[in-house]
């Protein structure tokens, strides 16, 4: 039985929601939900939600959730509009975008500290790159990566959940969820404690008291217990490297939503040839 259907969500504790706002809206073109007096919301073109709160650092984690992964037009451009907004090369070894079998791909530690991948997946003739549309340079979320203690423990509470094992590289792996994103699990991290960039993700279920249960059986820990809000069903639990999920299920009963009133649309399979899936 699965547990999670996909990704909806990732909050972002920021020095500046403000300036951040900018660098991910202005700068980037994410869609700009909702600023109010505490957050922002930003939105991805596939209606993933990135939440920009305030109190946080700019000194990125190395364990718990250490970058997100966004498809974009064209990886340079997007690269060079990031650095243009404030962001800076964040991998000594790949200080410029690079190319890795099929993917093009740079990194970049944005203004307020946290890490971003770009992609752009090789286009049938060879090339990498499509013009950017409006001054919108992200076309999709991909992934999440967090960096752990032990990653073939958290795989097996990640499979328990309904994820599945994709690529085992052995000092990482990849795994799908049932949306077509992903998970990126890496080596080398510490138990994740007062995250300052990436607090939490939330993942969509479709009940979310058996998947707080299901979490406990794991090996995990309840944080907060399940209640409504809005449209939504809510809890919060702990994964077994410390990492903060949030699990969502919608209400379809005519409840008023809030920011959160649709579930982001399912990732194409980025690689399939052209026709087949990729967009």
């Amino acid at each position: 039985m699965g547990y999670i259907n996909g990704i909806d969500h990732v909050d972002l504790r920021v020095p500046d929601v403000d300036a951040a706002v900018r660098f991910y809206c202005e700068g980037l073109g994410l869609a700009l939900k909702r600023r109010d007096d505490y957050n922002g919301i930003a939105v991805t073109p596939d209606g993933v939600i990135l939440e920009l709160s305030p109190e946080g650092s700019d000194q990125g984690d190395s364990s718990g959730i250490t970058h997100v992964c966004y498809n974009t037009w064209d990886v340079d451009k997007a690269f060079a509009r990031a650095l243009e907004y404030g962001a800076v090369p964040s991998r000594g070894s790949d200080p410029e975008p690079y190319t890795y079998k099929d993917l093009r791909m740079a990194f970049v530690r944005a203004p307020s500290g946290e890490e971003i991948e770009f992609w752009s997946v090789m286009r049938p003739a060879g090339s990498f790159g499509e013009p950017v549309r409006d001054h919108k340079y992200i076309k999709h979320f991909v992934h999440v990566a967090l960096t752990v203690p032990d990653m073939h423990a958290c795989v097996k509470f990640y499979e328990g959940l309904g994820a599945r094992l994709k690529i085992d590289w052995e000092w990482g792996c990849s795994m799908t969820l049932p949306d077509g994103r992903e998970f990126e699990l890496f080596t080398g991290g510490g138990r994740a404690e007062n995250a300052q960039g990436y607090t939490h993700m939330c993942l969509l279920t479709d009940d979310v008291d058996a998947a707080l249960r299901r979490v406990v059986e794991l090996g995990g820990r309840v944080a907060h217990e399940a209640y409504d809000w809005s449209n939504l069903r809510i809890a919060f639990a702990e994964g077994l490297a410390g990492e903060v999920i949030e699990f969502f299920s919608m209400y379809e009963d005519g409840r008023q939503p809030d920011v959160f009133d649709a579930p982001p649309q399912p990732l194409p399979d980025l690689f399939a040839p052209a026709g087949e899936g990729n967009a």
